[in-house]
């Protein structure tokens, strides 16, 4: 007995010893294969309440929630993107299952999740989900779950939770003996198994598995809507692009990837034994037996809904279902794929057995023909065609295309940046949820539309920036409009500068810079400073000096330091007396000045002009004028370059000056194209034409020259030649009036319109007494024309296009108005071409954004060369054809590319005035 109890203590101890080396050794308690979980459950950081939830920032964190479920209602946060590469070994990932809490991404993204447990089911991050579990704005991409029944990528089995605008990308599948074709059941992209609450999720990962396999859920129990997938499913039976067999509800969602399986295909639903409404399906469908566009087999209901992709089987093989059962209904719905099958095929329902109410597949595209549904693509594309549809809130149609579901909207355009400061010339990449939609963008601050810029690369922001964009596609409503500001934190302003006067009269010197930084005088182009001083800056009382540092490669432009210029700041002549006779130093302003024989001095004409007169420069008493010349029209024509007003120097004596007299010019630097330089020209009056003055220095906006007399002068915009062009007779019409009954007009079609048009000051006649009805009219022309019917307020905006300077001073303001009206946009290229021919085609869009309409992309017309009228000019031509402003001539022809006549121009112009005041 004594050896038996002695024998049973040492036991007892190697025990305790045992339990002790274990008890500090927490890591070896695991939770299945894999890597091993602390049992300390102090990982993640914060309480788990909803004002402070527990917070996860890396993969060891997301892996301890498994440690914080004792209570239900937990709450859970992502603060940042998460990689599980590092639980990737061995069978990977075990899924957290009875996840009974909330649990919100934030938006971050996890990457890296790997799960190899073929032998496994509910697998996926989350493995089994409890009541009353929230999961929402998680994102998963590039994963890679392998497992045996209810497989998802981010939840295995979803038991009566909620997920909300989450996805998954990556491949998901469900392991299966390939000869029996056991296991491998309820595989989704996101869910295996749903029997909650899915809405605004997605997934675009690839499925493969052997029954009810989806894009998305592999098996419905309950609620999906406002969902999508758009990965490929192969390899079972009861497959589709969003659900594999659906036993619940779908709505307001969509399937766009190809499935293949060997029966009971769907591009939405494989298998539907539930309720599926405002729903569709664009993927090709393969399938030996039972395969629709949309549903394989149906076996309760489907409304409103639509298949456009392609479907090829052999038995039962439908456009729309392939096997309708005799309970199931299909209302309301259509289908357009092509449908090849070996046997029991047709355009919307391969088999029926069931009740169809209105609803119809096109018997031109589908190659079928079925009783009663079958319409011409023609008549698919009209609306009354579909005579108990609602087409207020269920449906539209857009005249040309097939009917599409309000319900599913194109999404909005998101930026990979958020608002607010960033990095200067930080990329900033565009894109939208919505397969095969384009995006369009303005930065201008203009609202955008289908004509304007197509995103196709990233949008450097270089400056503070705005960037306005919406997603389209041809036929369906564009999307709501995204909105991304942008502002770039710019270093500090140098502080260092200062000024002096400068060595010659007039001007001041720049003092406390360096090489590296640059200047600008009031705001005009920044000229780079290479030293420590910039002497000789021509500049008047008031002007104002701008210093910053220069941008580099990798940091943009500084703020800049601003210099105001007093009248101490800048060398004065010496004595100069002015027009009142006083002395003093001041520089007169108002454009006079009287100096005694021989006597330096400097007048200025405002900001606008300087005269500087050295010492000994006149033998006599100079009495000296500038003024700035209104009346211009007989000195300029449209194809002059003019970059500063015209002004007329006069002095008291017809001889030359015996010294160079310095002049200044300000210019408008805006008005100048970038293979344009500026100069300055005097005016031959004997010769009637501009002469160059050479040898002229430029700073800032302020052009130098000297001269030895004085007449009219202007600064151009020239050619690197420098020659201006020389005057020509400008072609306008003159006024004439209704009464004087043009030459021309008598028993033209539109006579009367081309007498109401001239009446009401919309456009005038020629000297000679002829209209010309049948000439062209020039984009130039058509402004005018167009701005005097519709009488807009104020000068309109500054006109940046890049031949601006070729608009004549007749057109100028009706271009401008037209374009602060957001009537007129130029070119691509970002010129106006006012002397250019304005086609039908233009015209149609300036009368479209008079009308102030959104003009839809790709927008059939009707008319019968609706292929030739281009796609930024069909949107605005099908709305001024809608409102009978414009009709086709000889066969429905538009004629997009016919030049617009003067006759035309007055007709369209009267109908737009009529449609406007209706």
């Amino acid at each position: 007995m004594y050896k038996m109890n002695r024998a049973s203590k040492k036991i007892a101890a190697f025990i305790l010893v045992i339990m002790m080396v274990v008890s500090c050794m927490p890591e070896l308690f695991t939770t299945g294969e894999g890597k091993a979980y602390a049992a300390d459950h102090t990982i993640v950081v914060g309480e788990g309440t909803e004002e402070n939830p527990y917070q996860i920032a890396h993969a060891d964190q997301l892996n301890d929630v498994r440690n914080h479920l004792e209570v239900p209602g937990n709450y859970f946060i992502l603060t940042a993107d998460i990689d599980l590469s590092s639980y990737s070994t061995d069978v990977g990932w075990a899924p957290i299952n009875d996840f009974n809490g909330n649990i919100d991404g934030k938006g971050y993204t996890i990457t890296g999740l790997t799960i190899n447990r073929p032998i496994e089911s509910n697998i996926g991050l989350f493995g089994i989900t409890s009541d009353g579990s929230s999961i929402a704005n998680m994102k998963l991409e590039n994963v890679n779950v392998k497992g045996e029944n209810q497989v998802g990528g981010l939840v295995g089995r979803h038991q009566n939770g909620t997920i909300s605008n989450s996805y998954v990308s990556g491949s998901v599948s469900g392991i299966f003996d390939p000869i029996s074709w056991q296991n491998g059941r309820s595989v989704g992209g996101l869910v295996g198994t749903n029997e909650g609450t899915i809405n605004t999720s997605y997934s675009t990962a690839g499925l493969k598995g052997a029954s009810y396999i989806g894009g998305l859920v592999g098996e419905n129990n309950g609620t999906i809507d406002n969902s999508y997938a758009t990965g490929n499913v192969e390899r079972a039976s009861g497959a589709g692009g969003l659900v594999g067999v659906n036993n619940g509800t779908i709505s307001n969602s969509y399937g766009s990837g190809n499935v293949e399986a060997p029966s009971g295909a769907g591009g939405l639903v494989g298998e539907n034994n539930g309720t599926i409404s405002t729903s569709y399906a664009t993927g090709f469908v393969e399938g030996d037996y039972e395969a629709g566009g949309l549903v394989g087999r149906n076996s309760k209901s489907i409304s409103n809904s639509y298949a456009v992709g392609n479907v090829n089987g052999y038995y039962g093989i439908g456009g729309l279902v392939g096997l309708n059962y005799r309970e199931a209904t299909v209302s309301n719905s259509y289908s357009i794929g092509k449908v090849t099958a070996g046997s029991t095929a047709g355009g919307l329902i391969g088999s029926n057995g069931g009740t169809i109410n209105s609803s119809f597949f096109d018997s031109v595209t589908s190659g079928q023909v079925d009783a009663g549904t079958g319409r011409t693509t023609a008549e698919m594309k009209t609306i009354s065609t579909y005579e108990d549809w609602n087409f207020t809130s269920e449906w539209y149609l857009i005249e040309g295309y097939y009917p599409q579901l309000h319900a599913i909207k194109i999404k909005t355009p998101t930026a990979n940046v958020a608002s607010g400061p960033v990095a200067w010339k930080a990329n900033v990449t565009l894109s939208t949820a919505t397969v095969s939609a384009a995006v369009y963008y303005t930065i201008d601050g203009s609202t955008p539309s289908t004509s304007s810029l197509l995103y196709s690369s990233p949008i450097v922001v270089s400056n503070d920036l705005t960037i306005k964009a919406i997603a389209a596609i041809a036929g369906k409503l564009d999307s709501e409009m995204m909105l991304a500001s942008y502002t770039i934190a710019l270093p500090s302003a140098p502080m260092t500068g200062a000024l002096i006067q400068g060595t010659n009269v007039g001007t001041t010197k720049l003092n406390g810079v360096a090489e590296g930084m640059e200047y600008s005088i009031n705001t005009a182009g920044y000229q780079p400073i290479t030293a420590t001083s910039v002497d000789n800056i021509s500049v008047i009382a008031g002007d104002k000096i701008s210093i910053r540092v220069k941008a580099t490669e990798v940091e943009p432009a500084s703020l800049a330091q601003v210099l105001t210029v007093g009248l101490a700041d800048i060398k004065p002549a010496t004595k100069p007396s002015n027009s009142s006779g006083g002395g003093g130093s001041s520089t007169p302003t108002d454009g006079k000045l009287t100096l005694p024989i021989g006597q330096a001095g400097q007048v200025s004409l405002g900001d606008t002009v300087t005269v500087a007169i050295p010492t000994g420069a006149t033998k006599k008493e100079l009495k000296l004028t500038i003024s700035k010349l209104l009346d211009t029209q007989n000195l300029v024509t449209n194809n002059q370059s003019l970059v500063s007003s015209i002004y007329e120097i006069l002095k008291s004596f017809p001889e030359n000056f015996s010294k160079p007299v310095a002049l200044t010019f300000v210019f408008d630097p805006a008005n100048v194209k970038k293979d344009q330089r500026v100069a300055v020209f005097y005016y031959d009056e004997a010769k009637k034409g501009w002469v160059e003055v050479t040898s002229s220095k430029i700073n800032g906006n302020r052009i130098s020259v000297e001269v030895d007399h004085f007449t009219k002068f202007a600064v151009f915009a020239v050619e690197p030649t420098g020659v201006v062009p020389e005057p020509e007779q400008l072609k306008v019409p003159t006024d004439i009036t209704v009464e004087n009954k043009f030459s021309d007009i008598a028993k033209h079609w539109a006579e009367a319109n081309i007498k109401q048009a001239v009446g009401k000051a919309i456009v005038k006649g020629y000297a000679d007494g002829t209209f010309k009805p049948n000439a062209t009219v020039t984009r130039a022309e058509f402004a005018v024309m167009l701005m005097n019917a519709l009488k807009p307020q104020g000068d309109g905006a500054k006109l940046n296009f890049t031949d601006a300077a070729k608009i004549g001073a007749w057109a100028k303001k009706a271009v401008a108005q037209g374009v602060q009206a957001g009537i007129i946009k130029g070119s691509n290229d970002g010129s106006f071409r006012p002397n250019a021919e304005v086609t039908r085609a233009e015209m149609a869009v300036m009368i479209a954004n008079a009308l102030g309409e959104s003009s839809q992309a790709n927008a059939a017309t009707g008319f019968a060369d609706d292929k030739e009228i281009p796609a930024w000019a069909k949107g605005s031509v099908a709305i001024v054809k809608q409102a009978s402003i414009v009709q086709g001539k000889n066969g429905n022809e538009f004629a997009p590319q016919d030049q617009t006549t003067r006759a035309e121009a007055v007709t369209v112009i009267l109908k737009l005035l009529d449609q406007m005041n209706k």
